[in-house]
This record gives C-alpha cells, sequence and structure tokens, in this order.
C-alpha cells in the first residue's frame, strides 16, 4: 500500500514537472558565465576505473543459449566489481577490434580452459564462484521479463547477488550459491522499482542512468560493476514515465541516459525536458572492460590555425551523420572504415560521440588511426542526443559544461546540433539564445546545425553568428526520398550534384559554402563516392573545422542565409 501511495505521488509530481517543463522551455534564461578550463576537468567522469586482469577469460555467444548469454554478462559485471577478468565475445567488428588493442596492449586472452575446451556458462561460473565475496544470487523468471531481469541487475548492483533466471537455478545451487532474493513471484512493477531506488539510491551513480529493454543484451554488466540504476518503460506507459521521471528528479542535472527508448523523439525530447540527454548504446558490450581500458589517444583532430581559400572555388563540407552513437562506434562502424577503403582524397567530416574515450579508447583510437585528412565533430547534439529546443535553465547550463568539457578533453572544436525549430513553435529568438550556452566557450569555435522539416536541411544553409562565432545549418541533404533499402537512382545522385557545381564561388558570402548532409540510411558508401565523382573543379571539399574557421575569417558576422 505505502508503495501505491508513494507512486500516486509520483503521478502527481511528474505532472507538475511535465507543465513547469513546458512553460520553462517559453522563458528566456540569463545565460551564465562559462566555466574555466580546470573547472571542467573536474566535471564528474561517466564511470569509474577498476583493476583489470592481465590474463582475460574470452566466453563466445555461440557457445551459450540465449539465457546464458544474459546470465554470463551479468557474472562478467559481478566478477568486475573487484576485476575485470571477462570477454563477452559475440563477433563483432567492433569486438575484434577491442581484444586485438587488448593483446597489443600486452593482456592475454584465454579461449579456452585448462582442457582445451571453449568457455561455456557452466565452466565460467565454476571458475570464478570461489572468488565471489559472497555466493548469493538472485532469482528472476527469464530474459523475456525485462522487469524482473533489470531488478536482478540492481539487485547484483546493491548487494553482489548473481542474477540468475529460473532455467539456470541449477547449476548455481550446483557450484555453491544460496538464494538471497526470489523475484519471481513478484511483478516488480514501477512502484516497486521506484520503492528499491529510493531506498537505495545511495549506492547508484548519481549522473547515469541505464535504459535498456530485454530485446538488448549489453550494459547490464556496466550497470552491475558500476552501480547504475537500470529500468524500462514504453513512452505511453503513464507509470512508468512517472517512475523513470522521478528517478531522473533524484540525480544530477545533465545526466547520461544510456540505451534507447521505444520512440525516438518522443524519449529524446522527454529526456531532454528534464534536463538530461541520451547515448544510443543499448547493443554496446564488455563496457566493464572497455572503461576501464584506459589510455591516451590523442586529439581527435589538429586545430584549424588559419586557412587560406581559392576565390574561384564554392567550398563544400560532407557531414556524415547517423549511426553516429555509442554502439554504433563500438559495433564496428562500418560506413567510416568501408569508406576509408575506397582511398578517396576527399574529406569527410563525420558526426562522433565525444564520450567515446569514457566508453572504450579501444574503438576510439581504432577510428583515429585511420582518420587521415578526415575531422571528427562532436555530436549531435554534444555530449550526447539532445532536443536543445526542449532544454532550459539549469539542465541546459548543466549539458553544455558536459559538452565544453568532453570537447575540450578530446580536442574537438566544432558541434553538431540535431533540433527542430521550425515545426515545434519555437521561436528563432529563443533558440538563439540557447546557442548562447555552447558559445560562450572558447574551446567551441561554431557548429553546424541539422534542422529538422526537409531531412535535416530545413535551415536551408542560414548562418547565425552567436557571441561572434558561426553556427551555420545544413543546405543541402543526400537523404533519398524512397526510403530506407530503396535503391538510389544515378540520376537521382547526378541531380544533387548538379545543384552543388551549379553554385556560386563567393569566399566573402554564405553564398560560396555549403554543408551537404549525408544520410546513410538510404545513401551508402557507394553512393557517396558516385556523388563525389560528379563534383567539378569549381568545387572543393573542405572539413567541418575548415569551414567554421572559414566563416569566421572571410564572410561578414551578420545573420544572412544564401541566395537560393
Amino acid at each position: 500500500m505505502a508503495a501505491f501511495f508513494r507512486m500516486a505521488f509520483a503521478l502527481l509530481l511528474s505532472f507538475l514537472m511535465m507543465v513547469s517543463n513546458s512553460i520553462g522551455t517559453t522563458l528566456v534564461n540569463d545565460v551564465p558565465a562559462p566555466k574555466t578550463v580546470q573547472e571542467l576537468s573536474e566535471i564528474d567522469d561517466l564511470f569509474d576505473v577498476y583493476p583489470m586482469s592481465k590474463e582475460l577469460y574470452v566466453v563466445r555467444a555461440g557457445n551459450l543459449t540465449a539465457e546464458e548469454q544474459f546470465a554470463a554478462i551479468a557474472l562478467q559485471g559481478l566478477v568486475a566489481k573487484t576485476e575485470v577478468k571477462i570477454v563477452f565475445d559475440n563477433g563483432s567488428g567492433g569486438i575484434n577490434t577491442a581484444m586485438k588493442k587488448l593483446e597489443e596492449k600486452g593482456y592475454t586472452l584465454l579461449r579456452t580452459d585448462a582442457d582445451g575446451a571453449q568457455w561455456n556458462y557452466e565452466s565460467l561460473l565454476a571458475r570464478f564462484a570461489d572468488e565471489m565475496e559472497q555466493k548469493g544470487y538472485v532469482l528472476y523468471t527469464s530474459k523475456d521479463d525485462v522487469n524482473q531481469l533489470n531488478m536482478a541487475t540492481n539487485y547484483a548492483a546493491v548487494y553482489g547477488y548473481l542474477p540468475v533466471p529460473q532455467a539456470l537455478e541449477e547449476v548455481a545451487v550446483r557450484h555453491g550459491f544460496v538464494c538471497m532474493e526470489d523475484l519471481t513471484a513478484e511483478k516488480c512493477g514501477f512502484a516497486f522499482q521506484l520503492d528499491f531506488y529510493l531506498n537505495h539510491k545511495d549506492a547508484f551513480k548519481d549522473n547515469v542512468l541505464i535504459h535498456q529493454n530485454n530485446t538488448a543484451q549489453g550494459l547490464r554488466d556496466l550497470a552491475i560493476q558500476q552501480g547504475i540504476f537500470v529500468m524500462y518503460t514504453l513512452e505511453e506507459d503513464v507509470l512508468g514515465k512517472a517512475c523513470r521521471a522521478n528517478v531522473l528528479r533524484e540525480m544530477q542535472p545533465a545526466t547520461a541516459v544510456l540505451g534507447w527508448g521505444q520512440y525516438e523523439i518522443k524519449f529524446v525530447a522527454d529526456i531532454t525536458s528534464m534536463g538530461h540527454y541520451v547515448i544510443p548504446a543499448d547493443h554496446c558490450l564488455n563496457n566493464s572492460i572497455l572503461s576501464s581500458f584506459t589510455f591516451d589517444v590523442g586529439s581527435f583532430n589538429e586545430p584549424v590555425e588559419s586557412i587560406e581559400l581559392d576565390p574561384t572555388k564554392h567550398y563544400v563540407v560532407l557531414l556524415y551523420s547517423d549511426g553516429d552513437n555509442a554502439q554504433w562506434v563500438q559495433g564496428g562502424y562500418r560506413e567510416f572504415f568501408t569508406w576509408k577503403s575506397y582511398n578517396i582524397d576527399v574529406p569527410v567530416t563525420w558526426t562522433f560521440p565525444p564520450m567515446m574515450t569514457d566508453f572504450s579508447c579501444a574503438n576510439t583510437q581504432s577510428v583515429l588511426d585511420m582518420k587521415g585528412d578526415d575531422c571528427l565533430v562532436c555530436g549531435p547534439s554534444g555530449a550526447g542526443y539532445t532536443r536543445m529546443s526542449e532544454m532550459y535553465g539549469e539542465g541546459l547550463a548543466a549539458f553544455s559544461d558536459v559538452t565544453a568539457a568532453a570537447m575540450l578533453q578530446n580536442g574537438m572544436t566544432t558541434l553538431t546540433i540535431l533540433d527542430n525549430i521550425y515545426e515545434n513553435g519555437m521561436q528563432e529568438k529563443a533558440f538563439l539564445n540557447k546557442l548562447e550556452y555552447y558559445a560562450r566557450y572558447e574551446n567551441i569555435n561554431g557548429a553546424l546545425l541539422q534542422l529538422d522539416g526537409e531531412r535535416y536541411a530545413a535551415g536551408k544553409g542560414q548562418v547565425w553568428f552567436i557571441n561572434d562565432k558561426p553556427f551555420v545549418s545544413v543546405r543541402q541533404s543526400l537523404w533519398y526520398p524512397g526510403g530506407e533499402g530503396s535503391e538510389v537512382p544515378k540520376e537521382w545522385i547526378e541531380e544533387q550534384a548538379d545543384l552543388v557545381n551549379a553554385r556560386e564561388a563567393d569566399i566573402h558570402s554564405i553564398n560560396g559554402y555549403s554543408v551537404v548532409n549525408i544520410h546513410p540510411w538510404t545513401v551508402n558508401t557507394e553512393n557517396l563516392a558516385y556523388f563525389v565523382s560528379l563534383l567539378d573543379d569549381g568545387v572543393e571539399v573542405i572539413t567541418g573545422d575548415e569551414l567554421i574557421a572559414a566563416l569566421d575569417a572571410y564572410i561578414p558576422h551578420l545573420n544572412a542565409s544564401p541566395d537560393a
């Protein structure tokens, strides 16, 4: 009954918060002074670093049943609370890259036991059973019950209990484990989850939440190791969203929500409206290892000190965006490496998550090793995915602080911002005021704006100068209207190239520059290569960093739109 009244009160609070948020988005706040470099360096990292064993045990996903895979990942996280020792190998390119980096750094990967057999769930459990601080387990029905699965993960994070599904209980008992908590009789609804969180919140990190359905395996090892609360709710579930809102209300402004939701726009807008941000990461794996396998990867980009332009050229940025999140980079970053294999001497600007050094230095380094003259720009839309138009006040200030800190750490100077200012009633003045939160930082030189309404090209190339820094919108989008999976006709690509070739050369006005967004779900790397081959001698491709430097150096610092 107490849990029922707690949830009823939570619903009331959530409703009041939503009303407050809707009012807050219309207010123009005074932009605070920027934090110092020292203050930025003191912003909490997402994850704590744990000691790593020089010998790492590799368990292949193919050797396990679906139920065993979830259980093995939980075991991986539980062992990693003391010392990182287990690698979960699903065969992806990203995992293979990470394992190669581990071996290069002197770690030994043990793929078989003493008898030469590949590790399975039971042999792995037998290997680590006696190393557990206490051999208790929390029982849940199966991986198919997302609430029980997530709550078993939360019990493991707080108490160190091994999460065990009913199908594997006999295995756990056989190896000396004792049931400490049985969730199978519990529905583990949102009142139960909120009550557990509020009673144990001091045991959880207050700047990270994991939002993960049972359709994804990853992140639960990280949750158990780091002490991160895990939950999942559908966007139409009022009780679930109330629970999520109340958990987030207990956390710091600009909390990172790792994972994904049911509907992209609704989920991100809801998280953003509370002053937090999303890092799509629910298919990440091995972050209990990769977040502790740290080394200096160096700066993502070389600074553009100055730039000289040819007045006879029209200058273009090829902005490759989507698949620009932690799970995509960790999963293999296929489009990037495919494009680099073409050896085309044209720089591409890739939106890239600045928090990747927190998630995986190994996968970050693999990208930097191949980057060449390409450019990595931050976002969208900063430290993680937000809809800035839904963010305000303390949350916006904190998020821009976290963004500035991440960019400073990684040597990024150009930001990308994805938002919708033309279809949701947001006034341009309020949007520009919010851009000042980013422009106040010296290490942020400007931004590329992907504005919804016309496949990221609703801004039509307009540039705004905020604190004397250029914020320039996408002018053209290579986003085939036929949709994902459609075969893109060469005629359409030729039409798009003709539009660029017809633009004037004028380095002293915004007419002379174009940001062209590349949408990889409809335009693949082969299509992009054909597009690039069609650009004539009057067009030169530069990076996003170079564009910001060019606009700063060559055009009047006035808000302007291209003539056409």
